[in-house]
């Protein structure tokens, strides 16, 4: 065998000694006795230990009898152990294509045995030592599921699991890596498959990959492997700050255990590595007037990011911050922005925040050549300038995510849309219905409402008339009570979105006038909007939101009328995916307050800029402006980040809904 397959072995000694067999010679067989000069030694060779306690000699001793026992003695009773015994010696010298050979062979050689179930379950281990990884796992599939199988359940689990690696399937691979974990009773031998575990998340995963195993594993030795397989990642796609952050993490909660020398090889490799010592970042953000509060969070953020706020750090990449206050005006923010551009070692500026301040800065950036992130939402301020990049949360994004949820999670097809009547719900309903288009829906009605509006009962009915609905909602009598004459309740009803949600809705939904309504508002209006929607019977129709409505009072005012709408956000803190539990942890004991939305985009922009500032080469404003532009999957705060051909930023949101009266993310 290659020398490359040799350090591939998982546990074939392993395997060998400890493998139940029953199949062993029966003693009282009539002994053909073929080599009466080696009857002792052939003798020894049927021992099942033969194949772990021989020493290398005796094996190819044994390997040679065995041989010709099988060629020549076809009528000998114990033939069939024999044979098996071959195939143990081939696996133990890693011969697995002749030992492979044997075990395929053996149910038509043998069909009488009892013994065909280990016999598979050798073969499946030869075809994955064999590089033949989906024909081993259509032979242990159904051995798995074997209830006669169970004395062997944990290597079978275990070579799953090694097939699944091999693939590059993550998430598969974990789960049965976990059942194997689970059957194992010794403690050395569940470290010793623990260490296994850390050495194949030290390879460097997909990030989405690394994502969906996060989903898998709230807590525990599995959700931490994955933290740590993240870490590693960072490392191989030349992130090492990002990396180090990670591992400072882990190495707080394993100060001695199974991941310690893991965690502190990696540390010491990347602090050993050469780093650039500074990378000076400017920051323009309102930090006074109207929208001082907003800037003060991005600033939390921004400093938290840079380790301003950490005594002792890793020896590595410092950032320095060269802060400037805008007041929430764009000539400001232009005159700002020159000054940052002066200092030759700012190679990259995080902000404007607010939308006039970005699209009054972005030409100005490209003019100077200096790499600008806007936080703003408008993401066309960075098109056409390949030294602008918008990472804010843009409506174009929100509306492509549900309505895309919508027709293929959902199976609606027909859509209205109810918007407040000002710039921001107008926006909302042209980019939803663009997307409604695109997708192969209809939009079959349309209602603005004034921005003070409190009463709905109007633009309800509006919205059915609209759509060409031939049925009647119901008309409250004079002294009918309102919709807000009762409290809209706790919430106990509410129920989990089932795998049939959508053919079970989409009955619901045929005798209504649309399938779905997107409603472009804050949470203190959507409060006051769905009573009225319940109240007309229409509680069929899926309800559709933006990030304005992820706040806890949602569920508090109106969490009942809300139990099928899902919304969109760019962030989640309550997420398990990393890094956002040990990013929240931190934020909660730094400044004793949990992130939102807008200190996760900062934090990740500061981040971005860090990390393309290593990998840029030169270590200039162009060199990271390039580097940002093939940024690929960046695991932030606020997701698996990349930029598009005009500098967008595009990453799944985070889709949401509230269960069991709370908000909970369902993709």
């Amino acid at each position: 065998m290659k020398g490359c397959k040799a350090r591939r072995v998982v546990g074939v000694f392993f395997l060998l000694v400890l493998l139940p067999l029953a199949c062993q010679p029966s003693r009282g067989a009539k002994d053909r006795r073929p080599f009466p000069d080696a009857r002792d030694e052939l003798e020894a060779c049927l021992r099942q230990e033969a194949v772990a306690d021989l020493k290398e000699d005796g094996k190819r001793r044994c390997v040679g009898l065995l041989e010709r026992f099988v060629d020549e003695q076809a009528g000998d009773p114990r033939l069939e152990w024999a044979s098996f015994q071959l195939g143990r010696f081939y696996m133990e010298r890693m011969d697995f294509s002749a030992a492979g050979d044997l075990f395929s062979a053996f149910p038509e050689r043998f069909p009488s045995s009892t013994h065909h179930r280990l016999a598979r379950i050798h073969l499946g281990i030869c075809l994955y030592y064999l590089d033949r990884y989906q024909e081993s796992l259509e032979m242990l599939h159904p051995l798995a599921e074997d209830p006669l199988a169970k004395p062997q359940a944990a290597e079978i689990s275990r070579y799953l699991a090694e097939n699944y690696t091999a693939l590059r399937n993550l998430p598969s691979a974990l789960l049965w890596y976990q059942r194997c974990l689970d059957l194992l009773k010794r403690d050395t031998e569940r470290t010793g498959l623990q260490k296994r575990i850390l050495e194949v998340m030290s390879r460097g995963w997909d990030p989405e990959a690394l994502q969906q195993a996060a989903n898998l594993f709230a807590d525990g030795f599995f959700a931490e492997a994955v933290r740590f397989g993240l870490a590693s990642t960072l490392y191989l796609n030349r992130q090492p700050r990002l990396a180090l952050h990670h591992l400072q993490r882990l190495a707080d909660r394993h100060e001695k255990d199974v991941f310690t020398p893991y965690v502190s090889t990696l540390r010491k490799r990347i602090s050993s590595e050469s780093l650039p010592r500074i990378c000076a970042i400017g920051c323009l953000l309102p930090l006074t007037g109207r929208y001082e509060k907003f800037g003060d969070q991005v600033l939390e953020a921004l400093l938290l990011g840079s380790g301003a706020f950490q005594p002792f750090r890793e020896a590595g990449l410092s950032i320095r911050l060269s802060i400037r206050d805008t007041r929430g005006d764009p000539r400001v923010a232009v005159s700002l922005l020159r000054e940052l551009a002066s200092d030759p070692e700012v190679v990259g500026i995080v902000g404007p925040l607010l939308v006039s301040e970005a699209q009054a800065c972005a030409p100005e950036a490209q003019k100077l050549s200096v790499p600008l992130m806007t936080l703003s939402q408008r993401e066309e301020v960075a098109r056409g300038a390949d030294y602008v990049f918008a990472n804010g949360l843009s409506m174009h994004q929100q509306t492509e995510t549900l309505v895309g949820y919508a027709v293929q999670g959902l199976g609606c097809a027909r859509f209205a849309v109810l918007y407040p009547d000002n710039s921001y719900g107008r926006l909302a309903r042209d980019l939803f219905a663009g997307k409604v288009l695109e997708a192969g829906g209809r939009l079959v009605s349309s209602v603005s409402y004034a921005v003070d509006k409190a009463d709905f009962q109007e633009e309800v009915r509006r919205l059915a008339r609209e759509s060409g609905w031939s049925g009647t909602l119901p008309t409250p009598a004079p002294d009918a009570a309102a919709p807000f004459s009762e409290h809209p309740g706790t919430g106990a009803e509410q129920r989990e979105l089932p795998p049939g949600m959508a053919a079970e809705l989409a009955q619901q939904r045929a005798g209504l006038p649309f399938d779905a309504l997107f409603i472009p508002d804050d949470y203190r209006k959507v409060s006051l909007i769905a009573p009225y929607l319940a109240f007309h019977d229409l509680r069929g129709v899926v309800l559709l939101g933006t990030n304005a409505w992820n706040s806890p009072h949602l569920v508090e005012s109106a969490g009942e009328y809300l139990r099928d709408a899902v919304f969109v956000d760019g962030f989640f803190a309550e997420s398990g995916t990393p890094p956002v539990p040990d990013l929240v942890a931190e934020f909660r004991m730094t400044l004793q307050r949990e992130p939102g939305l807008l200190e996760a985009l900062a934090y990740d922009s500061l981040s971005l800029f860090a990390e393309a500032f290593e990998r840029a080469q030169p270590k200039t404003r162009s060199g990271v402006r390039d580097a940002l532009a093939r940024t690929e999957g960046y695991p932030g705060l606020s997701g698996p980040t990349r930029f598009d051909a005009e500098g967008r930023a595009r990453k799944p949101l985070y889709l949401l809904a509230i269960q069991d009266n709370r908000i909970r993310q369902i993709q």
